[in-house]
């Protein structure tokens, strides 16, 4: 036996079996293009979370060999021979059990996702005032104090846990 990729025994692995991990605290921002992982300490202030990656040496090699492993010709051949082969098998087994399948999702009403009804979201927001009505309401906003506040977000920032959005921000 040889050990070339198209001899190679292929492991099943079921991906919904695996426990999820738990939920964590974390926020991500981009600053200057690179991304960088903020987590909750203790006194609930975001601090810069300590986490493992690859230096740019090791990403440029990891890059070439990607590169040059997508413009292998034997290797594309292999892949496209692959991906017919899994596509033909996903026909037959459309094919083997299409009518089991829709009678299961025939017998849960309360969960079709076929028979789902269209909600029409389509608004003609110029029709909603006129112009008059428009400048009225909006005279009747500026009276009221700017640093009212009009509602709070509860959403983790980066300085609080809550933004409050008022009239004047």
């Amino acid at each position: 036996e040889s050990n070339s990729p198209t001899t190679a025994a292929i492991k099943v692995e079921h991906p919904f079996t695996h426990p999820l991990l738990p939920p964590i605290d974390a926020c991500v921002r981009a600053e200057n293009g690179i991304y960088h992982v903020y987590i909750l300490n203790e006194r609930k202030q975001w601090i810069l979370a300590n986490y493992k990656y690859i230096n740019y040496d090791e990403f440029i090699k990891d890059f070439t060999l990607i590169s040059k492993m997508i413009v292998d010709g034997p290797l594309q051949s292999f892949c496209h021979r692959r991906l017919q082969y899994l596509k033909t098998k996903h026909e037959l087994h459309t094919l083997l059990n299409e009518v089991k399948e829709w009678s299961e999702a025939k017998s849960a009403s309360h969960r079709d996702f076929y028979n789902v009804r269209k909600v029409d979201t389509h608004i003609h927001a110029v029709a909603a005032m006129h112009q008059k009505t428009s400048l009225n309401f909006m005279k009747k906003k500026a009276e009221i104090p700017s640093d009212m506040i009009l509602f709070c977000i509860y959403i983790y920032t980066l300085n609080s846990n809550r933004a409050i959005v008022s009239l004047k921000k």
